[in-house]
């Protein structure tokens, strides 16, 4: 009998009498362990009402690691394989956030293990419209991860925090639908990632919709560079309000209401807009009776020749009809990702990148 059997027995307070087993597959074996995680954490107190990161990511992680799964080897297909199988729905709060935990911890374990064989975990996933709400939620341990066609609450959120961690390299969200429908989920409006120590090299998120009750609050994303392509949300406002950015790119992802602060120097703000009938009224930089400083920015809409822009200290700003000639390049890139997907964007992202450095 394996160990994992045993611990499985253990788990659910059964003594293994010896008798061979026969051997389940990798995705039976990760199903019955999140059921016997539930069993275990699913009416836990802490979970709903403790620290999400103390009182249910480290336990259930430590756990899964050290015992249940120790000594079972999963892959990235056997990762995606179970969150398909394993949309949370039809659950309570709690055990959906217990589901949402256990798919972290699995995301952190094989990140780890990979990592220690000189391994990347590039981790792709399209829901094709699941709903599971907590997905990934605060997976400590992440390199490269991409989450497609899903709905549901804290999808993604407060992932690769580990400063001793090695730098998460990509997280992307496209075509999500986020929300805070429950009023038990905090505020699931976007990518929240990484620490101040150690920041994620790139997030993007692409043709997504945000919804929240007052305005849509991108908050505590520490990463290098940030690109948020074709998104809207509900209502038409939108605060970015991130740390560690050096590059903050919205293309046509513009409200009538932006606000940006970046709790520090911004290398590139780029504000595009070619969204016929969706107007930028006013950017605002102010935080906390600081304005945000920016090196270089950025400003167009096609809609709106004269976007307001106030409580900004900005070293070389562009906007309006200059904008429009000097970085047409850039516009009429910008115009062709509308209802663009993902693989289209990226590429269209990774040109722009390639063409602005060069000038």
């Amino acid at each position: 009998m394996n160990q994992t059997n045993l611990s499985l027995k253990k788990l659910k307070g059964i003594k293994p009498k010896g008798v061979k087993i026969k051997p389940s597959s990798t995705l039976e074996t990760l199903s019955t362990v999140c059921d016997l995680l539930i069993d275990k954490y699913g009416e836990d107190h802490g979970i709903m009402w403790g620290n999400a990161v103390d009182d249910g990511f480290v336990p259930i992680c430590n756990y899964v690691e050290s015992d249940l799964l120790k000594d079972v080897e999963f892959t990235e297909l056997d990762l995606e394989t179970f969150v398909l199988a394993k949309p949370n729905q039809d659950y309570s709060v709690r055990v959906s956030k217990v589901i949402g935990f256990y798919t972290s911890a699995l995301l952190s374990i094989l990140t780890k293990r990979n990592s220690k064989k000189g391994k990347r975990t590039k981790l792709r996933i399209d829901g094709s419209g699941l709903t599971s709400d907590c997905l990934f939620h605060y997976a400590g341990h992440v390199d490269e991860l991409i989450l497609e066609n899903f709905s549901g609450g804290n999808i993604g959120r407060h992932i690769a925090p580990n400063k001793d961690q090695e730098q998460a390299k990509l997280i992307a969200f496209a075509n999500v639908q986020t929300s805070n429908s429950y009023s038990f989920f905090d505020d699931a409006s976007g990518i929240v990632c990484g620490s101040f120590q150690n920041p994620v090299e790139m997030i993007c998120s692409i043709n997504s919709i945000y919804k929240r009750e007052h305005s849509i609050d991108f908050s505590s994303a520490h990463a290098l560079e940030a690109w948020y392509v074709n998104n809207w949300s509900e209502p038409d406002k939108m605060r970015f309000h991130m740390y560690c950015v050096n590059d903050l790119w919205l293309l046509n992802s513009s409200t009538s209401v932006l606000k940006i602060n970046a709790r520090g120097l911004l290398d590139n703000l780029v504000i595009i807009n070619t969204v016929p009938n969706k107007t930028i009224d006013y950017i605002d930089g102010e935080d906390l009776d600081n304005s945000q400083k920016v090196k270089n920015m950025i400003v167009y809409d096609v809609n709106n020749p004269e976007v307001g822009i106030k409580n900004f200290e900005v070293e070389n700003l562009i906007s309006g009809k200059n904008a429009l000639n000097q970085f047409k390049y850039l516009i009429d890139i910008v115009k062709t990702m509308q209802n663009q997907n993902y693989d289209e964007t990226m590429n269209n992202i990774n040109q722009i990148k390639s063409i602005y450095r060069k000038k």
